[in-house]
């Protein structure tokens, strides 16, 4: 189980980052600042790619999409108060996923928005839920799995959501944010289990 810290402490982290995303968003849309995760980027050294796509969208539309879905797993967590919701947990997912993205999608040349690390933290989230035996959790964890195998199968179509977000959507980012999680989950089990020895 993370470690547990004040609620109000955590409202503060996320109030943090819900503006971060807002100044992300504007430097993007507005400014015309591109940061994007892209290959050739990463390639010509410009690594901080690898969390900067994760974290601006490639409209208002495409955040305003992915931030009720934050709120849904944050509320979920919130009674735990763990550090689950800090910064550093959507960073750490964000980071994987894109060397996932980088070793595994060679055909991906470019990447924006916060779905992929959403649906990483989804998993940490249910996995939280489930270690404190709330009912919740495994529905949480099945309705993710199902979606996800949903989206690597022929039959998912995602013209709908393509056209409000001006971007074909990117479910392979989906993918490896769920694995990252996944990978997260180990290595805190296996840090716990030497620990304990």
């Amino acid at each position: 189980m993370p470690r547990r810290i004040e609620p109000q402490i955590s409202d503060v982290l996320v109030t943090i980052l819900l503006a971060g995303l807002a100044a992300l968003q504007f430097m993007h849309s507005e400014l015309k600042i591109d940061l994007a995760y892209t290959r050739t980027g990463l390639a010509s050294g410009q690594y901080w790619r690898l969390l900067s796509g994760h974290f601006a969208h490639t409209n208002w539309s495409h955040l305003l999409l992915n931030l009720p879905v934050l709120a849904v797993f944050y509320s979920l967590i919130r009674p735990q108060a763990a550090a689950l919701t800090t910064l550093y947990t959507l960073p750490a997912i964000a980071l994987l996923s894109s060397l996932i993205l980088y070793l595994c999608y060679p055909g991906l040349s470019w990447y924006y928005g916060l779905s992929g690390v959403l649906h990483g933290f989804g998993v940490l989230t249910a996995a939280a839920l489930i270690s404190v035996r709330a009912t919740v959790g495994w529905p949480l964890l099945a309705v993710l799995t199902a979606k996800i195998a949903w989206e690597q199968s022929p039959l998912y179509n995602d013209e709908a959501i393509a056209a409000v977000i001006n971007a074909r959507v990117a479910t392979e980012a989906h993918l490896s944010g769920a694995v990252a999680a996944v990978l997260l989950l180990a290595a805190a089990w296996l840090f716990r289990h030497f620990q304990r020895k």
